[in-house]
């Protein structure tokens, strides 16, 4: 997908065989973190702190790149937390 949309440029022309793997285990690894007791306990504070952070990251790389798929993308997102508010967790940790 990154290919079709020009997001990224390898060396080789394809898409390195471990990127599949690493972002499974991101986002693994983020599930996990999303279900800690700690973070469920602070959840209306750490989605906050995420909802800002998410902003700012996406806005810096708007300005500075030019990246308008970015933008477009996260707008996507924030449209998706209207209609399942249940994964806003999970999504704010992975960006």
């Amino acid at each position: 997908m990154s290919l079709g949309f020009h997001m990224y440029t390898y060396r080789k022309g394809n898409v390195p065989l471990y990127v599949f793997f690493m972002h499974a285990i991101c986002i693994g690894r983020l599930y996990e973190f999303s279900r800690e007791k700690v973070v469920l306990a602070n959840k209306v504070a750490v989605i906050n702190w995420l909802y800002i952070f998410f902003t700012i990251h996406t806005l810096v790389y708007y300005f500075l790149y030019d990246d308008v798929f970015g933008l477009v993308m996260s707008l996507g997102v924030l449209v998706l937390f209207l209609f399942r508010p249940k994964y806003q967790l999970l999504f704010l940790t992975y960006h």
